[in-house]
């Protein structure tokens, strides 16, 4: 049985997060108690305003007979969002001498901590993402091909970072080309889009690959730290951190 954001569940005040980014809402599902067999999953709505904070519980209360349900909703946060830039603030977060490790862990002390490292992320991951592109442009030319044309999240990831699109520039100028022999074959130029088509869809493939693959290294990247300090039952909770109940 499902129940979405059930009225009856009052959350705690939890703990507050930094989103650098595009805004997002996504649910996050959590177990509730059932009756006899019934197993029911609620579901949590966590919403984000763009280049703003927001908070997500540690605990909901169920209003109708005082049960307390301790739920991760900040793991899942990070899981979810760390690679774009979200920053989680914990002033028990003690950073180590490791520099470089202290920049890739998604949490801050306060709010003016959290914005300046949470900016600086979002740069970042923007950055990865249209250097991906670049690099799959680069390899498709190198391979006598031609370069896809960026789409979704690298269109838009070119155009905050103000850059212009390699593979629409070759495009343009492929275009040009053609324009200037308008007296070509018709079959001439029907084969050469053919052969356009084909290595489209060939980059496109590829593409497809390398972002599922990058995506799938940030998953696993420093997982298991940020789920150690994030967790309810991880090392905060082992330092003495009481969680703010309603």
């Amino acid at each position: 049985m499902e129940n979405i954001n059930p009225p009856s569940a009052k959350p705690n005040k939890g703990v507050r997060f930094y989103n650098p980014g595009d805004r997002f809402e996504e649910p996050i599902s959590y177990s509730m108690p059932g009756i006899g067999d019934i197993h029911c999953i609620a579901r949590w709505p966590v919403k984000a305003e763009a280049g703003n904070f927001f908070q997500v519980p540690t605990e909901l209360r169920l209003l109708h007979d005082g049960t307390r349900l301790n739920v991760d909703f900040p793991t899942t946060v990070l899981q979810r969002f760390a690679d774009r830039g979200v920053v989680m603030i914990d002033e028990e977060f003690a950073p180590g001498e490791d520099e470089d490790r202290n920049e890739r862990m998604p949490f801050a002390v306060d709010e003016a901590a959290a914005k300046a490292k949470g900016d600086a992320k979002w740069i970042k991951y923007l950055q990865t993402i249209v250097k991906n592109h670049i690099n799959a442009c680069d390899r498709a030319r190198a391979a006598g091909g031609f370069p896809l044309e960026a789409q979704g999240f690298t269109k838009r990831a070119l155009k905050l970072l103000n850059m212009q699109d390699p593979a629409a520039m070759a495009f343009d100028s492929f275009k040009k080309q053609v324009a200037i022999a308008p007296d070509a074959p018709q079959q001439v130029q029907s084969a050469e889009a053919a052969q356009l088509r084909a290595e489209l869809d060939e980059t496109k493939d590829m593409l497809r690959k390398l972002v599922a693959g990058l995506a799938a290294k940030e998953q696993l990247d420093d997982q298991q730290a940020i789920e150690e300090q994030s967790a309810p039952n991880g090392r905060r909770s082992q330092r003495g951190r009481n969680p703010q109940t309603a």
